[in-house]
């Protein structure tokens, strides 16, 4: 008698369950798959914060995450807390531009240069560090920067020759990252055979009120590059303090491991 209850119990809850299964199933993927989505798309565990800056790294080999890091720490010393969260961000992007474009995949090669064409169309990146090659490309023959005298635009004069574009003084529309204080101190950026520059972004004709804020704020921190005047003297050295113990111990590590100099 029991065991006939229980079997009949048992079939009435498969029988409702392969009902409601029946009716229900498309939904019930369709709100797993939108409930996944909307996890990934809010990412709760990822991190959230906002930069104040946005800086572009435009050379012709790509960096590691590692030097890309010591060198946004390194920018942050001279940036300010643009939207109020108690703290200085930096978001810095390396695009990769070689000369030669046979080095990488064309799909590759076309990718990093829409994202390099998309960063400068856009109004929130005005810094950027390019190396030799890439600021005689976009900065003499595109004239995409400005002057380093007056922030004004490169006049518009017929193009230019090859010879013309490599005599071209590139300090005319950027500074030698190595002159500025903190990057010619930095025992991982002071070493580099590297040649960089700092340069800010023309004006972009249709910028709106928070883009030209953002200018501003930008031009300000450029400023602050510019005559080394870090935000706060005492972290900066603390930071180059910690980078040259960081280097020196990751020195001494290849050394071990290689047996020689890694020089």
């Amino acid at each position: 008698m029991n065991e006939n209850v229980k079997t009949a119990e048992q079939r009435t809850f498969k029988s409702r369950w392969e009902n409601f299964w029946f009716y229900h199933k498309f939904a019930f993927w369709f709100f797993l798959i939108m409930g996944i989505c909307v996890f990934f798309a809010f990412d709760p565990f990822g991190d959230h914060t906002k930069p104040d800056y946005n800086i572009g790294l435009i050379t012709e080999k790509s960096w590691t995450p590692q030097h890309q890091n010591r060198l946004k720490n390194l920018l942050e010393m001279y940036g300010e807390d643009l939207n109020g969260d108690g703290k200085v961000v930096v978001n810095l992007t390396n695009m990769l531009q070689p000369q030669d474009s046979s080095s990488m995949e064309l799909t590759e090669y076309e990718t990093y240069k829409m994202k390099v064409y998309s960063s400068f169309e856009g109004g929130d990146t005005m810094i950027y560090l390019l190396d030799d090659y890439n600021l005689r490309n976009y900065g003499v023959v595109e004239r995409l920067f400005s002057r380093m005298d007056d922030y004004s635009t490169l006049p518009e004069n017929d193009e230019l020759t090859s010879e013309e574009v490599d005599a071209f003084d590139l300090e005319q529309i950027g500074i030698p990252w190595q002159n500025v204080s903190g990057v010619n101190r930095h025992p991982f950026f002071c070493r580099s055979k590297t040649k960089l520059y700092f340069c800010i972004r023309s004006v972009v004709p249709a910028m709106d009120d928070d883009a030209i804020e953002l200018r501003d704020a930008t031009m300000a921190m450029f400023e602050r590059i510019r005559n080394n005047q870090p935000r706060d003297p005492e972290a900066l050295e603390q930071l180059l303090k910690d980078s040259e113990y960081e280097y020196t111990s990751s020195t001494a590590a290849l050394k071990d491991t290689s047996g020689g100099n890694i020089y």
